[in-house]
């Protein structure tokens, strides 16, 4: 019978929640800040689930340079994207915060899909967000300056009310749209001379999205 923690765990996941599996071969792991992880623990496959805690995705270049992909919180998987397959996923995990993940074997996940059709479905929807996102992130990184990146990131993350709300440092939210700290802070500054959006400490929101729309192509 899975733990009060894991089960808050499962109840927050999109993919997992509803599922039913044996949980002796779960593993629990705490990490502090700035731990690296990893889906592969000695040579076995596993689906991190976090219970608490934030987790950073880097994809890293050949020249050492990092980029952050995604931020993952309680409930968010990793890992599952390679299920079905044994390839090692090129990206790089750490966490950004004080974590505690549970490590669900993969075959165990496999055959519960296997024996629950709903579950395999929440599996496909979860892929297809995550092949959307990815998309949304190859056109932000490929976009060149730093101001149509960042007009970018702001158009994609809006939320219905054309907030956005980074629930991170602008040093971290620099690393996520892949500029530095010091160029953030001076395009914010200027979009928002040119009334395009409005700043404040918590949130950032888009005032003017058919003229932000054009600095991108601009």
């Amino acid at each position: 019978m899975p733990n009060k923690e894991l089960l808050e765990a499962i109840t927050s996941s999109d993919f997992l929640n509803g599922c039913s599996f044996d949980s002796s071969s779960v593993i629990r792991k705490a990490y502090s800040a700035g731990a690296y992880l990893s889906d592969n623990n000695n040579g076995k496959g596993f689906i991190g689930l976090i219970a608490s805690g934030i987790l950073d995705i880097y994809s890293v270049a050949l020249d050492g340079r990092d980029t952050m992909l995604n931020s993952l919180h309680k409930g968010n998987c990793f890992g599952i994207c390679n299920l079905f397959d044994c390839t090692q996923m090129e990206t790089v995990i750490r966490s950004r915060t004080n974590a505690v993940v549970y490590f669900i074997p993969k075959n165990i996940i496999v055959t519960a899909m296997e024996q629950n059709a709903s579950l395999a479905m929440k599996y496909a929807l979860v892929c297809n967000k995550k092949i959307q996102f990815l998309i949304k992130r190859i056109g932000l990184i490929s976009t060149q300056s730093c101001r149509s990146k960042l007009a970018e990131y702001l158009i994609s993350n809006q939320n219905a009310a054309n907030c956005i709300i980074p629930n991170c440092s602008r040093e971290v939210l620099a690393s996520r749209i892949g500029i530095s700290r010091a160029a953030l802070f001076r395009e914010l500054s200027e979009l928002q001379k040119a009334k395009l959006i409005e700043v404040n400490s918590t949130t950032i929101k888009i005032i003017n999205q058919v003229e932000l729309e054009h600095t991108i192509y601009s």
